[in-house]
């Protein structure tokens, strides 16, 4: 009975653990995008965008060559991502960093966090994708 009841607790343990989601402030990863209706980008492996929240109510993206800082407002699954405040100028980021950057700013407006995976979505029905970053 005892061996029984360990094996009930353990299991229940790993269920738990396996369902527990990342939190917002983390450092994400961009997998994919949709900049419109009919655009999935899911080619960004090649380039860098980092999206770094903080819990402060700050947030960095890391592109290619540059780097963004500005703030953010969350109010339940609703988040507002602020424009820039300081930038580096450094020549040449990628299209596909770039436009995740603009979406981000100009469109977002719910995000959703599933396991590891991070979903912004905003108006057309645009999206980008992350992943918890290592």
């Amino acid at each position: 009975m005892k061996t029984l009841v360990s094996i009930a607790i353990v299991i229940t343990a790993f269920a738990c653990s396996k369902n527990k989601n990342a939190k917002l402030e983390n450092s994400w990863e961009l997998k994919s995008y949709v900049q419109n209706r009919d655009g999935l980008v899911t080619n960004v492996s090649s380039t860098n965008c980092t999206l770094i929240i903080y819990d402060d109510s700050l947030y960095t993206i890391q592109l290619d060559k540059n780097s963004f800082n500005s703030s953010f407002t969350k109010i339940s699954k609703k988040v507002n991502f602020h424009a820039p405040l300081t930038f580096t100028q450094f020549c040449c980021d990628s299209t596909v960093s770039t436009e995740a950057k603009k979406l981000l700013i100009d469109s977002i407006s719910l995000y959703e966090i599933n396991d590891n995976s991070l979903k912004l979505t905003g108006n057309h029905r645009t999206f980008l994708k992350f992943s918890l970053k290592n």
